[in-house]
């Protein structure tokens, strides 16, 4: 129940959003990273001291990062959303460390010892520098997030410096910087495979495309509605015939203009999607009772009403309660209006962050290593190539990038080994 309380904690009270980039508590977590970073350099010259130092190190940090995922992943997750979220299981660049620092300290001294604690120096520090730097996960309103977010970080970084400094990393590039790039590569093709498993596998069956509102001039309650297809780059609005039907067209002058009312005062998650037929009469779009498909009615026998979770700027995905169940306005892909169950999608949890894997779209697929072709990298620059170069090239540069990092780390290293060796043999004389 503490640690319950702990999880959901939040900032401010309530769901704004947390200290942010810069504030307090980020310079705050900057001067810890900073100050356990040297603390670290002084540990790891007690190395010749006590025996396999190095792996009891790494295995501490291995299990404070372990102890705080699963919280994260069953109380804020599971109790937050409702369901365990596919896009962020720990396999993303900076979740692998705590994997291969746990195999890394676990195994006998050896070429797979060499390749985890390579690969955690000069590929694992990458992310932790780089979220401790421009942390913009800090937005969120929980507080616990906030806190693990910035201890997982300073922990990568701590790792990486520990073993350069202990295992005076800098000497051998053959053997440091190799090894570690072949796991790299290894894990990014995994993360590869694993995107796109994930989004054909699961995600894509389920997926429901979300709807545009398009605004008609004149009022704030009258909306087209319609979805894109991107595949034809196009857009398919609703178009409710007067025998009943509901159809889609591709030309938004034909579609009809639904009304927005919303029948319980300010609840504006609720509402209800009418529009006038050519004889001037009130009409009410809604599911049949078995949910197969969407009908119109008159006001007399209208029973229900919509709601609807934003997913996007100005994008949707209606729901619609019969009995216990919801199901939400959907299209196949070739522009047919169609509706889906969805089990796990309650009238009463819509707010604007929930998207359900019953409910899914292009975008909340799983995204390990940032290079899924389902959605858009959250790293700069990369993010630019991403939009205007095939996925192949894309990948390539990806891969190069981080490689050239790395070989950036490496080369920080190997100055600091030099001026260091070259202090020792001065000091000798």
């Amino acid at each position: 129940m503490i640690l319950a309380r702990l999880v959901e904690w939040t900032w401010n009270g309530d769901s704004s959003n947390g200290p942010g980039i810069f504030s307090w508590f980020h310079i705050l977590w900057l001067l810890i990273a900073i100050a356990g970073a040297v603390g670290i350099v002084f540990l790891a010259k007690k190395k010749d001291k006590i025996k396999r130092l190095d792996d009891w190190v790494i295995l501490s940090m291995a299990v404070v990062l372990i102890i705080s995922e699963i919280p994260k992943h069953i109380l804020y997750d599971i109790e937050y959303y409702g369901y365990l979220r596919i896009d962020i299981l720990p396999f993303s660049f900076c979740s692998v460390p705590m994997f291969v620092a746990l195999v890394g300290s676990l195994v006998k001294e050896g070429k797979i010892k060499n390749v985890c604690y390579t690969f955690l120096s000069f590929y694992g520090i990458i992310g932790g520098v780089a979220v401790l730097a421009y942390a913009s996960t800090l937005e969120t309103p929980f507080v616990y997030i906030s806190l693990q977010t910035m201890l997982w970080h300073a922990i990568l970084l701590w790792m990486g410096v520990y073993l350069i400094a202990a295992r005076k990393y800098g000497r051998d590039y053959k053997k440091e910087v190799i090894p570690a790039s072949l796991l790299f590569l290894a894990l990014s093709l995994c993360a590869i495979g694993a995107n796109e498993a994930v989004y054909h596998g699961f995600l894509e069956p389920q997926q429901t495309p979300v709807v545009s509102l398009d605004r008609d001039p004149g009022s704030y309650q009258y909306y087209k509605y319609g979805t894109y297809d991107e595949e034809h780059d196009r857009y398919y609005y609703l178009k409710a015939n007067d025998d009943g039907s509901v159809v889609t067209t591709d030309a938004v002058k034909e579609a009809t203009t639904f009304v927005v009312t919303y029948p319980e005062g300010d609840n504006y998650d609720i509402f209800l999607i009418t529009y006038e037929n050519s004889a001037d009469e009130t009409r009410y779009i809604e599911l049949e009772e078995d949910g197969d498909s969407i009908k119109v009615v008159s006001k007399a026998e209208a029973t229900s009403t919509w709601a609807f979770t934003l997913v996007g700027e100005d994008h949707y995905v209606f729901g619609y309660l019969i009995g216990d169940k919801t199901y939400c306005l959907a299209y196949t892909k070739d522009g047919q209006v169609d509706v889906k169950e969805a089990d796990t999608f309650p009238a009463d949890y819509l707010q604007p962050d929930f998207i359900n894997v019953k409910v899914a779209r292009e975008g909340d697929a799983a995204n390990f290593f940032f290079i899924s072709k389902h959605c858009k990298t959250s790293i700069p620059v990369l993010d630019i190539v991403q939009e205007n170069a095939p996925y192949v090239v894309f990948v390539l540069v990806y891969l190069v990038s981080f490689f050239g990092v790395a070989n950036g780390a490496w080369g920080i290293a190997k100055l600091v080994r030099v001026i260091l060796d070259k202090n020792k043999k001065e000091a000798e004389k």
